[in-house]
Order: C-alpha cells, then structure tokens, then sequence
C-alpha cells in the first residue's frame, strides 16, 4: 500500500463513531467538524454526522444568530435558552453544554461551510430547507455584531496568533473570552474563512432557488475590502492586526515582520490572491521553514514566533499556536495549491506531514521545532485535511 492509501486509511479509522476534536477532548467544536465532516461522512452514518451538526443548530441563538464554540454530547444535558451575544462561557472542558471563546470569529462561518459540505456528500435538500434561515442569521450575526463603520464589511475579533482562539496578551484573564483588557482586531483569517462561508451560502441558496444576490453583494464587497485594507503590496504579505482601538504589542515591536501561515493558506482558499502571489507565499513559507531549522513544515503557524517576552506566558516560541506545526493548516495549503494547479508544490508539501503520520501512528494535533509530536494522537481535523489534501492532489493532479 503506498502512502497515500495508508494514510487514507488511517483517516477513515481515526474519523469512525465520533465528532469531538480527538482524544483528548470532550466536546464537538464547530471550527474542528468543519474541517473532517467530509471525510467523516464516508466513515460514519449519515444520521450521525446530521446529528453532529444539529448539535450546533439546536444550540444557535435564535435572535442574533450566534453560534457555539462547541457542545457536548451529552444526553442528559439541557441547552442554554437563548443566550445573549457573546454570553456563553469559555471553553474550558468541564462546561457542561455550549461554550464559546469568543476572541476567535470563525464559529458562524464554520457551520455555514460544515453545512454545504454535509448537503454536498448526502444530497441532504430537505437538511438544507430546514436550516437554511438558520444559516443566514449565523452570517448576519457577523455583519451585525463583528464589523465596524471605519473598515466596512471587516470583521474583528481578539488579538490571536493568526488562526488561533487565544489571545496573545498576558495580561487578559481568560485568553479565551473578550474582556476590557482585550484589544480588537481584524485580521485575514477570519476575513477568508467570512468569504468562504458566503460563497457556501451562495451556492445553498440556488440548490433551494432562492435569490442570494445580497450575499453575492457582501462577498464581493469583502473581498475588495481585504485587498484594500489588508493586503500590503510592499511586503507581499497581509497586516497581521489591523486594530480598532490601541495595538496590542509594545510599539517597538514590529509585528508585521512576523508571516501567518495559516491566515495566508485560508486566503488563498477564499481567491483572495492572484496567482502570481500563491506562488509568492508559497515560496515564503518554503523559505520559512529553512529559517525556523529543526523538521517543520509548511504547517507552521507562523516565522518567526513571537518573542515570549511580549506575549501570554503559556505559549513560548514555537509552542502551541505561537510557531507550532500544524498538519490541521498545512494541509489546507496542500488542497489551496492543488485546486490552483500547483501540483508539485502540493506534492512536496504534503509528503512530509503524511511521512510523520505513519512514522508516529497517529494525527498528531501539532508538532514542534524538532519534530516531536504534542496534543491529541487522535486530532481529527489533521486527519480531515490530510485526507482532503491527499484527495485533492488525486483529482487535480
């Protein structure tokens, strides 16, 4: 069996009879089903994977459009009856319902995406005509509460390390939740993942013949909206944080000297760069893993990480969300790159991260510096997006 097919087949065991993050944790989270729930459908039933999602619906607010971090599938448990914006508790593991770490703004767009992926793999209509308003009022919650008159259709959230739903500041309390300490930004991540979500919306709204041209308008006004506000010509890179208020870091500090990987991956997903800067970014991250050493890929979050000093104390460099490994992005950039026909870049960045994988025996939830494994053994969104990845260099290459 050649790589590709062990791996496959390591993905489909590791996804079978459950939806929570892997081993280790307790609770479904929306920003993790979104990235495996294809490939967890052809390893599970449909009723469940349409159960895993109900969990999020039945959860949602029915008044903003809210949607939870995550949820724990507990039978005896009861739901929150309609929780104000932004009331639910952090993500602590031992909530015993819907919980939320709302510095992160990727929650609404992932249900829409997990949503036409679902409706994609089963032709689930009547899935879809059921929650169909549920879907735009998960958008609308983001145009409503997340965006600001100065930078137009832009949504905010805390000051995370790139994809990440911890704030960076040491001196917030709860990294996870919005707090005075907070520092608003916008940044691209969750910017693409908003693009993606729409174009997703679009495309459910014409299988139900609905008319979708107001998302159409917002998506296209997104777009222009990242190119102008975010996007640096100059550097070929996008602003990390673009803030509301005050930054977040000591002014000495340039943070734009630091490059997000996952944030430019997602980008690339949504069409925000042309081709010509895809090749450019890709190469960026190629030499990126040559300056950070050690036996990382393009997976890392980030080069260079944040220097410790400057940033909450339980993410050091190289840890974590600050400069980890991460198969869970990099294979997303496998899939961006082999959807635009960069079929060897894909090839060279997926080998790596599948070689590991069988080495080790598991999906590691990250990796450090030197390789070595960290979190979860059983991450299901790493073994999602490989195998995406691995599919995806399949059908386009």
């Amino acid at each position: 069996m050649d790589l590709y097919s062990t791996v496959l087949a390591m993905t489909n065991e590791t996804l079978v009879a459950s939806f929570v993050a892997g081993d280790s944790y307790p609770d479904v989270w929306i920003r993790d089903l979104n990235t495996f729930i294809t490939m967890a459908s052809g390893a599970n039933p449909q009723t469940d994977v349409r159960n895993a999602l109900n969990g999020f619906f039945d959860r949602q607010n029915a008044t903003s459009g809210e949607v939870p971090d995550g949820y724990r599938p507990n039978p005896n448990a009861t739901s929150p009856n309609e929780p104000p914006p932004l009331q639910w508790p952090s993500c602590t593991g031992d909530t015993p319902d819907a919980c939320k770490n709302n510095v992160e703004t990727d929650q609404e767009s992932s249900l829409v995406s997990a949503t036409r992926q679902y409706v994609d793999y089963f032709d689930d209509i009547g899935f879809l005509a059921e929650h169909i308003t549920q879907l735009e009022l998960a958008l609308n919650f983001l145009a409503n509460y997340r965006t600001t008159d100065t930078y137009n259709n832009l949504i905010w959230g805390g000051t995370t390390f790139d994809w990440g739903d911890c704030q960076a500041e040491d001196e917030v309390q709860d990294c996870r939740i919005l707090e005075p300490a907070s520092h608003r930004a916008i940044d691209v991540y969750d910017n693409a993942m908003y693009a993606l979500a729409l174009q997703d919306l679009i495309y459910l709204e014409s299988l139900l013949n609905r008319d979708s041209s107001i998302y159409q308008l917002l998506h296209d006004d997104l777009r222009s909206d990242v190119r102008k506000y975010l996007w640096n010509d100059d550097t070929q890179k996008f602003t990390n944080h673009l803030y509301l208020e005050e930054q977040a870091f000591d002014p000495s500090f340039d943070e734009d000297l630091v490059y997000y990987h996952g944030g430019t991956t997602i980008a690339m997903l949504a069409g925000f760069l042309t081709n010509d800067e895809v090749a450019a970014s890709y190469q960026r991250m190629k030499d990126n893993v040559k300056l950070a050493g050690g036996e990382v890929t393009v997976g890392l979050t980030m080069y260079p990480p944040y220097p410790s000093d400057l940033t909450t104390k339980m993410m050091g460099e190289y840890t974590y969300q600050n400069g980890g490994d991460w198969a869970w992005f990099g294979g997303r950039t496998v899939s961006a790159l082999a959807k635009l026909k960069f079929c060897d870049e894909a090839r060279e960045a997926l080998q790596p991260m599948l070689e590991r994988v069988v080495v080790n025996n598991g999906f590691y939830e990250w990796w450090g510096k030197d390789n070595t494994p960290n979190g979860s053994s059983t991450f299901h969104g790493s073994a999602g997006v490989l195998g995406l990845a691995i599919q995806d260099v399949n059908d386009n290459c």
